[in-house]
């Protein structure tokens, strides 16, 4: 893995820091597993009876090959404690693309083509585009004159977290296997399928995507929404 940063630091009055920045993460020859016995698309046979390897089930090939990178704006506001307060706030928003689920996930994208990397870059699974956080320590401006007072009550903060992020992108999963590959079908993206006013019950647009033809993969991406 490679990283990159570049910061851009500012002093403010009231004892606060303004930060600036990009950072960036390159990683090349990451894990990934695949089924090299997997018999690939066909118009009209299923994929069990076109395994490589007949006899075999699945054969999953462990290896060092997968690609992912990461940029980000950050942008972060210090106040160094002073007067009985402190807090920090940053705001980062970044983008994260691989080509794999990373190794400890379950029940993500999935691949569609185990022979095709190539089609599977996309947003990753765990890509979170906005991210806000602030913590906050107060000094309770309590002032006692006995020390018995100061001692017991005296010297008290109030602190606190509060953070704000957008959700993870996800995976369209089409019903069925039209391509009878035995692997993720997405089918074909024909719009967007975003919504301008999302609801619970109506998430995103069903009706961008279509069903894919016999034999072929889609060209859904992975975790296009």
């Amino acid at each position: 893995s490679t990283q990159w940063f570049l910061d851009l630091q500012r002093e403010l009055p009231g004892d606060l820091l303004f930060v600036v920045g990009y950072q960036g993460t390159k990683s090349t020859q990451l894990y990934r597993g695949r089924n090299i016995n997997n018999g690939g698309p066909h118009p009209t046979i299923i994929e069990s009876q076109r395994r490589v390897r007949r006899l075999w089930n699945n054969v999953t090939l462990r290896e060092a090959g997968a690609n992912s990178n990461y940029n980000a704006l950050v942008a972060k506001v210090e106040k160094r404690f002073s007067k009985g307060l402190a807090f920090v706030s940053s705001y980062t928003w970044s983008h994260t693309i691989d080509q794999n689920d990373e190794s400890l996930d379950e029940n993500l994208s999935g691949n569609a083509n185990p022979y095709d990397f190539t089609a599977e870059r996309g947003n990753a699974s765990l890509d979170r585009r906005h991210n806000f956080l602030t913590s906050v320590t107060y000094e309770l401006p309590f002032r006692f004159s006995s020390g018995v007072l100061r001692a017991a009550l005296g010297g008290w903060q109030l602190g606190g977290i509060l953070s704000f992020r957008t959700g993870f992108p996800f995976d369209v999963s089409y019903p069925g296997d039209p391509q009878n590959s035995g692997t993720r079908s997405r089918g074909n993206r024909i719009a967007t399928g975003t919504l301008d006013r999302p609801t619970i019950d109506r998430w995103f647009d069903e009706s961008a995507f279509v069903q894919s033809a016999p034999g072929v993969f889609g060209n859904t991406g992975r975790n296009v929404l």
